[in-house]
């Protein structure tokens, strides 16, 4: 399995974790705020996990939709820094 792809895995898992409703049906391509499933709470906790799996800082100023609106555009994000 490609490096993305378990990064991707990793962020999928904690997201159903922390999402928690069978009903929804989440993969990589699933828009987490446009769909409601996060909330600003939620991406904090994210934000702080991708943080200690990347082991890199995430900037204040890249937490914007482009980057975080997906699990798919979260890992394309991680792989550019």
């Amino acid at each position: 399995m490609a490096e993305t792809e378990q990064l991707a895995e990793k962020i999928l898992e904690f997201l159903r974790d922390e999402i928690d409703d069978e009903d929804v049906a989440l993969d990589a391509v699933t828009p987490l705020f446009s769909d409601g499933l996060i909330d600003s709470f939620a991406m904090a906790g994210l934000i702080e996990f991708l943080e200690e799996i990347s082991g890199a800082a995430i900037a204040q100023s890249d937490v914007v939709l482009e980057n975080f609106d997906s699990v798919e555009k979260i890992v394309a994000f991680l792989s550019r820094g």
